[in-house]
């Protein structure tokens, strides 16, 4: 409710009064003082001295100026009977002036449902708290508030959850057709299985590493992350094949399949960390951005860097050794 004040400005001026004085004087005795703390046996209270307003009464109540009386007293010693004038003061209060009211606020907004009035209530997250968790909790506390209040029906208008988990569905989506199709041109472009199959073990294990450094570095599967996975998904097999594609060049030079896969390793090493190490360059200073561009696009940055970070380790570690263990199992490389 809103407190309304509505004065009369020929009673004001009958009592030689103004708005100021009397917003002065609303204003002087209707607050709460702090009087400081009080220590007792390791505790400590706070002290208040309030006068706060709570009712209409107090308000009208409230002495707002002062008029003058003529007071007339019989004299006993006048024999004539005349009468003396003592001047004196008397309170003016808020009501003698003004009418004083509480009142409904005018609403800002108006909630209906279905063409009935409802009560709208909206709920806030903290940032460092999942989205999708906090709807599914609401909506279970929600149904437990409503059992335990009957005659009370709670219905959830819209929520961010729905909207987050078509989203991450779209890129996941989005991010395993990039895989398959990345599969399909590698066999296009190198026409040999064992190859293919090689490279393409490079991507789920890339992504399996990324999703390690992501959940030590406190990351969750958002929109951005897994965008940046997307984006980052055919990077995956780019120093894979380089690696492969040397040691499959020094296998035809004669060299054995193990000193194939040392050789040529050892040759691209250099030239891969490099390469990777330049993309990297790219992205990461994103991560120091601040505002909302930062906060937007870092958990993103940091997800390409740590898939590139991957792959680089996948190809110089594991495409070497599964190589060997294919070639060895006579796989047509």
């Amino acid at each position: 409710s809103t407190l309304t004040i509505q004065t009369d400005p020929y009673k004001l001026d009958a009592f030689q009064l103004k708005i100021e004085d009397i917003a002065s004087r609303i204003e002087s005795n209707n607050q709460s003082i702090s009087g400081g703390r009080v220590s007792e046996l390791g505790l400590q209270y706070l002290v208040k001295s309030s006068s706060l307003f709570a009712s209409e009464d107090d308000f009208e109540n409230l002495i707002v100026g002062y008029k003058a009386i003529q007071q007339e007293e019989a004299s006993g010693n006048n024999a004539s009977g005349t009468a003396t004038a003592n001047s004196n003061k008397a309170p003016v209060f808020l009501k003698e002036v003004a009418t004083v009211q509480f009142l409904n606020a005018r609403p800002e907004n108006i909630v209906r449902i279905n063409g009935k009035r409802s009560i709208g209530l909206s709920i806030y997250k903290e940032m460092r708290f999942n989205t999708v968790k906090v709807v599914d909790e609401v909506t279970r506390q929600l149904a437990v508030i409503e059992n335990a209040l009957p005659g009370y029906h709670f219905q959830v208008i819209s929520n961010q959850g729905t909207f987050i988990k078509s989203a991450i569905g779209e890129v996941k989506s989005s991010a395993v057709l990039g895989v398959i199709l990345a599969i399909v041109v590698l066999f296009v472009f190198l026409r040999r299985m064992g190859t293919t199959l090689i490279v393409s073990l490079a991507i789920p294990i890339s992504i399996v590493a990324t999703f390690n450094l992501m959940f030590f570095n406190g990351l969750s599967l958002n929109i951005m992350t897994l965008g940046g996975l997307a984006l980052g998904a055919g990077m995956l097999v780019d120093n894979a094949i380089v690696v492969i594609e040397s040691i499959f060049r020094n296998q035809e030079k004669g060299l054995s399949i193990k000193e194939a896969a040392i050789n040529g390793t050892a040759e691209v090493a250099n030239a891969v960390i490099a390469s990777t190490l330049t993309t990297i360059v790219v992205f990461l200073p994103i991560v120091y951005l601040h505002g909302a561009s930062g906060e937007l696009f870092k958990d993103q940055a940091w997800t390409v860097t740590f898939s590139l970070v991957s792959s680089l380790f996948v190809a110089i570690l594991v495409i070497p050794m599964l190589y060997i263990q294919l070639s060895g199992k006579k796989v047509k490389l």
